[in-house]
């Protein structure tokens, strides 16, 4: 039986998977016997030790993952442009070269296209749903 705080949180997930039209995800949630339809949480341990093989290395990837970092991370502009973090980079990429590294300027021109390419998006759903 899931515990009541799991019976909330799956309630919340249920509801917002609803709401966005999406499925929920088999291979977290499964039906528990007895429950009366109410959805247990399975064991994530299969699902988080896998080993993953990481993704093939592209300059657009890296940008991607540094502008993740960015977004997410307070005080991460200033760790851009630090060489201990540049050299983590080269140590972890060989043959990254120092160009290939975006610089802060580049990154922040990247923020800011990605957030105008996301409102347009968003204003043209608007328009869909208003009309």
């Amino acid at each position: 039986m899931p515990s009541s705080s799991n019976k909330v949180h799956v309630k919340i997930y249920r509801e917002r998977c609803i709401e966005l039209g999406i499925q929920m995800h088999a291979r977290v949630f499964c039906k528990s016997a007895g429950d009366s339809g109410l959805l247990r949480q399975a064991s994530l341990d299969d699902v988080v030790t896998r080993e993953q093989k990481p993704p093939v290395f592209t300059s657009d990837g890296l940008l991607d993952y540094i502008v993740e970092l960015i977004v997410c991370e307070d005080e991460a502009f200033q760790l851009i442009e630090k060489g201990s973090f540049r050299r983590l980079l080269q140590y972890c990429r060989p043959s990254l070269g120092s160009k290939d590294i975006p610089y802060r300027q580049k990154i922040q021109q990247e923020i800011i296209d990605r957030a105008r390419l996301a409102e347009i998006k968003i204003k043209e759903k608007l328009q869909v749903c208003i009309h």
